[in-house]
């Protein structure tokens, strides 16, 4: 793959499953496990730590995850990242929508099936617990059963979509 960057002897590994958009770039210490998709224009960078991309996680358009000084990135499994979002050095939990034009910076954590709508910046250090929806105002409430499912429900949705884009020069991992 081209757009794979070894950096300080450290290559990305991307499963088997995993897809990544010819105009997508992995540089450094960065895992993409089984099923993941990266679309185009998505930059992830694991130097100087590491950056793991759960199985099933969707990275989407122009995304950037980055590690820093202070720590690396774990997006947890069935995640999304949405179009533009910026996530540096912090740690998003399982069935997470990250919306688009969202910035998640160092020290993060996002606790499981939580919510973070579009364009939301969630500063330094902050701790989301599990299944809470956050805006512009902060923490918002709980994540209903009923927006879960819509979350999840979306996010397979937007994946079969992808498979069906054969033209995008998808390229499949290589294990």
């Amino acid at each position: 793959m081209k757009n794979l960057f070894t950096v300080s002897g450290k290559r990305p590994k991307v499963a088997r499953s995993a897809q990544v958009h010819a105009n997508a770039y992995l540089l450094g210490d960065v895992t993409l496990e089984d099923e993941v998709q990266v679309w185009p224009g998505a930059i992830i960078r694991g130097y100087p730590n590491p950056v793991v991309i759960s199985r099933g996680s969707l990275v989407m358009d122009d995304a950037i995850i980055a590690s820093d000084q202070a720590g690396g990135v774990i997006v947890g499994e069935r995640s999304l990242i949405g179009q533009r979002a910026v996530l540096v050095g912090c740690s998003v939990g399982p069935r997470c929508l990250v919306g688009p034009g969202s910035r998640v910076m160092e020290g993060v954590i996002i606790g499981q099936g939580s919510i973070i709508e579009q364009g939301v910046v969630v500063g330094q250090g902050a701790k989301v617990p599990s299944g809470m929806l956050v805006g512009a105002g902060g923490v918002k409430g709980h994540v209903s059963k009923e927006q879960a499912e819509m979350f999840l429900k979306h996010r397979d949705g937007l994946a079969r979509k992808f498979l069906e884009y054969g033209p995008l020069q998808v390229l499949k991992g290589d294990g």
